[in-house]
């Protein structure tokens, strides 16, 4: 999902002076992530069916909620 909002809100956390390169990173990491999902989620619907696969990614978005709930600054505990 893309927002043209995304791209002012990284500037907002950029230092003085490094725009450039925040914006290339994200642009980067971003269009890696949008071209590796469509593969890998490919390849896994062909190995094991829709419903393995999103089984799968709700397992990885649990995941990834528990490890930020664990992990998350002990000021907003």
């Amino acid at each position: 999902m893309f927002s043209s909002a995304v791209p002012a809100a990284v500037a907002r956390l950029e230092p003085e002076g490094r725009r450039g390169a925040y914006q290339g990173g994200w642009t980067l990491v971003s269009s890696f992530s949008m071209g590796s999902a469509l593969l890998i989620s490919g390849l896994l619907r062909d190995a094991a069916g829709w419903q393995a696969a999103w089984a799968a990614y709700c397992a990885l978005v649990l995941l990834a909620a528990a490890l930020l709930f664990a992990y998350r600054p002990a000021s907003s505990r």
